[in-house]
């Protein structure tokens, strides 16, 4: 698992990285067959192009499966909330991370491992808001109706496994609902084009995966 991780990770960064203009993941596509030439082209062998040319595609298809995946791994385990505390008030904000689309009213994009936090308002929507960059910050809003699942288990990224949920429900937010929405809070989500969507929310300790949990699945 830790090195499913970390090749997770390494993949992602590879991805968000930059070196002379362009992503690190398009360099690294293109070393093997570089190196290969480079090789063959002072005399080496010719069997050198053909490795390069393999490498090459093997690191595309690699990427390609890895960035399809999200670059995390969710492996689900059997549990159940507790039932010993209370959920926590409303407007009551908790931190945590997150990782899949959140989006604004004109676009949406796919974030991994990063910081968030989530609330009830008085309405009983949830509120999901995971900063993209420093000061820029991207949302989901979760009508209880619409939450399909919440399910406990680890999410593989990095070195270690964390305490995850992953979310399933019906998203009433983004880029495709813009026209039919007047504000966050005051809606009627019967008429609103509905995407099914999954999120995943990790945390550092037990304590506080069972907090947002037993706030995710609060009705009243």
């Amino acid at each position: 698992m830790n090195l499913l991780g970390l090749l997770l990770a390494a993949v992602y960064q590879a991805h968000q990285r930059h070196f002379l203009g362009y992503r690190l993941a398009g360099w690294l596509r293109l070393l093997p067959l570089g190196l290969a030439l480079v090789v063959w082209a002072q005399g080496g062998w010719m069997g050198w192009l053909v490795v390069g040319l393999a490498l090459a595609l093997a690191i595309h298809v690699l990427f390609g499966l890895v960035r399809r995946a999200g670059y995390i791994r969710f492996v689900a385990e059997p549990a159940a909330p507790s039932a010993n505390d209370h959920a926590p008030a409303d407007s009551h904000r908790l931190s945590l991370r997150a990782s899949g689309v959140f989006g604004l009213m004109d676009r949406e994009t796919h974030v991994v491992e990063r910081p968030a936090e989530c609330w009830r308002v008085p309405i009983g929507e949830h509120v999901l808001m995971v900063q993209e960059r420093p000061g820029k910050f991207l949302y989901e809003f979760l009508q209880p109706e619409n939450v399909q699942e919440i399910q406990p288990g680890r999410l593989i990224f990095g070195p270690h496994p964390r305490l995850a949920l992953a979310v399933r429900f019906l998203s009433t937010w983004g880029p495709e609902a813009a026209g039919y929405q007047h504000g966050h809070y005051v809606r009627n989500t019967d008429h609103l084009p509905k995407k099914a969507k999954t999120i995943y929310l990790t945390f550092e300790t037990e304590q506080e995966r069972q907090m947002v949990w037993r706030n995710l699945k609060r009705e009243t």
